[in-house]
């Protein structure tokens, strides 16, 4: 059965409806509306959608496409989902080969990863989106709507209505890639915003990091790095129930004291 996660509700012309994640698998970025005569699920909670077999029962409803299923509720793996998927996802980064021949699986990993931590409250992302001209592709942009705490600061500081990730899948980050990613940030300041976050599979050497310095007093664009030991903290964070975005505000703080008078 697929796996899935109510992220909100809301009412649409008298019926009740249920936004959810799925959770496993490539799927995991895509939304589905939830709706159904008597249907109610707990906002949060991890349910169980299957196609209508008759050993499972449960509530009949449609989604989407138009297609019958049940929908059932587990305690068990309710309990226990948070833990097996962060390990499930810790492993798969740790699993995967830097370099260009891995780059698409690096790719789906982070996302699957970006969307458990932080998803919400950012919404789900538009995967390897380009500009109009076609000749940027910025890997992962998350809408941020937040109204409050970092990711609500980082939209007011910043102008940041998107959450600019990219991908890199590499142990050693270059001054192109920095110079790269600021300049999608700068192209796309007046629609994106100017902060952003790279991600590679080890801590940047010292020229990616003067390159950053170097470009920040003249477009003023924040550019966090993250790599998997990073993800991992944060993952850990999410299955001790803790908030993951702790990684990130560290991160944040530590670009910030490093430009202070």
């Amino acid at each position: 059965p697929l796996v899935i996660q109510v992220t909100k509700s809301y009412e649409a012309d008298e019926t009740k409806v249920y936004k959810v994640r799925r959770i496993w698998g490539k799927g995991i970025t895509e939304e589905l509306n939830l709706f159904g005569p008597g249907l109610i699920l707990e906002e949060g909670a991890y349910y169980y959608l299957t196609p209508r077999w008759k050993r499972y029962g449960g509530t009949s409803i449609n989604y989407t496409r138009n297609r019958e299923f049940s929908i059932f509720k587990s305690d068990s793996y309710s309990t226990t989902i948070g833990k097996s998927l962060t390990n499930y996802l810790k492993q798969k980064l740790l699993d995967c080969r830097s370099g260009p021949e891995s780059w698409h699986d690096y790719e789906e990993i982070c996302t699957e990863i970006l969307n458990l931590l932080f998803v919400p409250p950012l919404m789900a992302p538009e995967i390897q989106s380009r500009t109009e001209n076609g000749l940027l592709r910025r890997d992962a942009l998350f809408p941020n709507w937040v109204e409050q705490g970092f990711w609500a600061a980082i939209c007011e500081r910043h102008n940041a209505y998107f959450i600019l990730f990219e991908f890199k899948n590499t142990e050693n980050l270059t001054p192109l890639h920095v110079d790269q990613v600021d300049k999608y940030l700068t192209l796309g300041k007046d629609t994106i915003g100017s902060f952003g976050i790279i991600l590679s599979r080890k801590p940047p050497p010292q020229p990616a990091l003067d390159t950053r310095k170097a470009w920040f007093p003249r477009n003023r664009n924040v550019i966090l790095f993250l790599d998997d030991h990073h993800l991992v903290r944060a993952l850990d964070l999410k299955e001790a129930g803790c908030d993951p975005v702790e990684v990130l505000r560290t991160e944040y703080e530590i670009f910030c004291k490093s430009y202070a008078p």
